[in-house]
């Protein structure tokens, strides 16, 4: 089965996005398409986020994390393996996001949040935080709403 190229970024690949363009429409895919999202850190709830953003078929994703796989890591992360323990969960998890979509730009960035500029930030139309301190969200929330950028948080809740 050959699959149907998107000749323009306005096309939509009819074989790859068929029950999403049915659900959504086609002016939502349009829409969709134009979004740039980060995604900060690759533990499990990050990597399934991903893996959902690159299938609905966005501009591009960039995983940024600083945080090497840990045997913690493999009860949720699926896509790293024992052989990945040591090395950053992001780069690991690179190809495997890549080969879900021909369509969408997935990229890694290992640098720390509080090393970006905010320049950096205004690249992306939305940013997604996970595993992220309480600071770290007040700081985003605070520079992706100047800057009219989406922010979703998701939060963590540990009892002692």
């Amino acid at each position: 089965m050959t699959t149907e190229m998107r000749s323009t970024d306005e096309d939509i690949d009819d074989q790859l996005y068929n029950r999403q363009r049915y659900v959504l429409g086609d002016d939502a895919m349009k829409r969709l398409r134009k979004h740039h999202v980060l995604i900060v850190h690759a533990g499990g709830l990050g990597i399934e986020i991903a893996k959902n953003i690159v299938l609905a078929g966005v501009q591009s994703v960039t995983l940024q994390d600083t945080i090497n796989t840990s045997i913690l890591d493999l009860a949720t992360q699926y896509y790293l393996s024992e052989e990945n323990i040591g090395k950053n969960r992001a780069q690991c998890s690179l190809e495997k996001l890549r080969a879900l979509n021909d369509y969408v730009k997935v990229n890694v960035s290992i640098q720390s949040l509080s090393d970006c500029s905010n320049e950096y930030f205004k690249q992306f139309t939305c940013v997604v935080l996970t595993e992220c301190n309480l600071d770290e969200m007040k700081k985003m929330n605070e520079l992706c709403r100047v800057n009219n950028i989406i922010v979703s948080v998701e939060v963590k809740i540990f009892k002692h």
